[in-house]
């Protein structure tokens, strides 16, 4: 089942620039536990429309001698971080350019960082696991 980070209020989502660092407190459940397998590390992986797909190691258990799974919050800033250094990237390599003009990184008219909205995570494949992301404003499909 995806996992998904849902406030006390019930609205669903935080905005990427708060995953990275900011207050986590009104996440329901942050300090609890999340089972994401049982091995000590899985992949995360971004796909976007128009960019090369990109996977990371993510470290899911502790390092102490009991191996306890990460905490949301943890889950949280690691998928906020990943997602981050992803649009970083793609934004300062010409490479890596989107040949679709409403899904294109950074800009003029491309996607910010500050646009983009974590909803949650979700197993994609054997060890592998996907950000849930949204973009806050409408994307024109052409």
């Amino acid at each position: 089942m995806p996992i998904f980070f849902v406030h006390e209020d019930g609205s669903l989502g935080v905005p990427l620039t708060r995953g990275c660092g900011g207050n986590l407190n009104t996440v329901r459940g942050i300090n609890d536990e999340v089972s994401l397998g049982g091995n000590i590390v899985t992949n995360l992986l971004v796909a976007w429309k128009g960019y090369k797909d990109w996977k990371r190691l993510l470290r899911i258990r502790g390092e102490t001698v009991h191996r306890r799974p990460i905490t949301l919050e943890t889950l949280l800033r690691q998928i906020g971080l990943f997602v981050d250094t992803f649009l970083r990237l793609c934004q300062e390599d010409p490479a890596t350019r989107s040949a679709s003009r409403q899904w294109r990184i950074g800009g003029a008219n491309g996607i910010s960082r500050d646009e983009v909205v974590l909803i949650g995570v979700i197993h994609v494949a054997a060890d592998c696991w996907m950000p849930i992301l949204k973009v806050s404003r409408y994307i024109y499909s052409s």
